[in-house]
């Protein structure tokens, strides 16, 4: 029964304490949204230097200073 009334007082401290965080510094919970973590995309084409087709790419470019401080954070 103790081991039970532990268990529980854990866990509530344990939600106490994120809620105390989340309270504290907001942002840090926040995933940015979609429309910042995408980016322009653009073709890249690489021709081989023994001849045939060329290999072709998507490719995302961060071409702003905010889009290239969120780098590869929140890709899908």
């Amino acid at each position: 029964m103790a081991l039970k009334r532990n268990s529980k007082r854990a866990a509530a401290c344990a939600a106490l304490f994120v809620l105390i965080l989340w309270a504290i510094m907001p942002g840090y919970f926040h995933t940015a949204p979609a429309a910042l973590a995408k980016m322009r995309t653009d073709q890249l084409s690489i021709e081989k230097s023994g001849g045939g087709a060329p290999a072709q790419f998507t490719i995302e470019r961060a071409e702003t200073d905010q889009e290239k401080a969120l780098g590869l954070m929140f890709r899908t």
